[in-house]
């Protein structure tokens, strides 16, 4: 809804078209969810709410550690950073075992591993390193200069 709020409509989105968004993407969501719930109905749940922690650690994980505790951390990093755990751990728990044996029904999976979180938050923190160390931009430097600020609101809680 925020996407369709800021970046389609610019802000400019009345009340009424606000709720018809909500209400679309809350039936597409449960949509989704009952078919995808069909769809693994034979895999454990335990797994499938670990597979749903590693998507969360991939995609967060290393934003919030580098936001946290290097100054470098830059906004278009961030959110590449994000991205590439998302697209990364989401590819390879396709193509694992859970997913491309249990689920499709393939003989053999193409990744052998159930859980790829070591490798989505290993690209998840080089994506967002090498991105923020190569930025350049006014955002970048805007960034880099609040760093000290955030480090001392986040260990003692003060704010402006």
């Amino acid at each position: 809804m925020d996407v369709k709020n800021k970046v389609i409509r610019r802000g400019e989105i009345s009340d009424q078209a606000e709720m018809i968004v909500s209400r679309v993407a809350t039936v597409v969501l449960g949509v989704v969810t009952i078919g995808l719930s069909l769809w693994f109905r034979n895999i454990n749940v335990g797994v499938l709410a670990t597979i749903a922690l590693a998507v969360a650690a991939s995609v967060n994980f290393p934003v919030i550690v580098l936001a946290l505790f290097w100054k470098n951390l830059t906004t278009r990093g961030a959110v590449a950073g994000g991205v590439t755990g998302l697209i990364v751990v989401v590819v390879l728990i396709v193509l694992s075992p859970t997913v491309w044996v249990n689920a499709l029904g393939n003989e053999t999976a193409i990744y052998p591993y159930a859980y790829p979180t070591l490798f989505s938050v290993a690209a998840a923190f080089i994506v967002t390193i090498v991105i923020s160390l190569t930025d350049r931009s006014d955002r970048a430097r805007t960034d880099r200069a609040g760093y000290d600020e955030q480090l001392v609101r986040s260990e003692i809680g003060e704010q402006k």
